[in-house]
């Protein structure tokens, strides 16, 4: 695990994957199920991500409505 990597919460969408929200480039990233550092899917090159990665804390499960809800609402955030 990289010292610097953020800790980011994840949730677990079904038994074979969790998804972690990023504020970088505004959509769900989808990971193989655990708590642990991963490496950046990030679409947005400028991301600090990409250099730490991130560490994945799961936090709970997840439906698409959820994640629909969710995405819209940081979405709006944003873009104040």
């Amino acid at each position: 695990m990289t010292a610097d990597a953020p800790i980011l919460p994840a949730y677990r969408y079904s038994p074979s994957s969790l998804v972690v929200w990023c504020g970088y480039c505004q959509r769900w990233h989808w990971h193989s199920p655990g708590d642990g550092h991963r490496v950046a899917h990030c679409l947005q090159p400028t991301s600090p991500y990409h250099t730490t990665g991130y560490t994945l804390v799961e936090r709970g499960t997840i439906t698409e409505a959820a994640m629909r809800r969710y995405a819209r609402a940081q979405r709006r955030q944003t873009s104040s």
